[in-house]
């Protein structure tokens, strides 16, 4: 019967060393994967802000329409109620 003792060492030398090999390649990919992920998320957010402006300038535009349609509907009051008391004030 031989002795596969030396075999087997030569084989965990080799596995440990294909071992460490795969773990180094991981990590990097790891590593990669993490920074696209993170530069990925930082677009994400940069285009979120500008859709966040784009809402509040859409609700600013909103409201000054509604204000200058009440300023524009006080003003016509406004000036029907000037022509009706110009046209009622009596002749000297």
């Amino acid at each position: 019967m031989r002795d596969i003792r030396g075999d087997l060492a030569e084989l965990e030398a080799t596995l440990k060393q294909w071992i460490v090999a795969e773990h180094a390649a991981f990590e990097t990919q790891r590593f990669r994967l993490k920074a696209e992920c993170g530069d990925k998320v930082e677009a994400l957010k940069a285009e979120l802000r500008v859709v966040n402006k784009l809402i509040d300038l859409a609700h600013w535009q909103r409201d000054m329409r509604a204000a200058l349609k009440l300023a524009a509907a006080v003003a016509e009051a406004a000036e029907s109620c000037a022509k009706r008391a110009l046209e009622t004030r009596p002749q000297s």
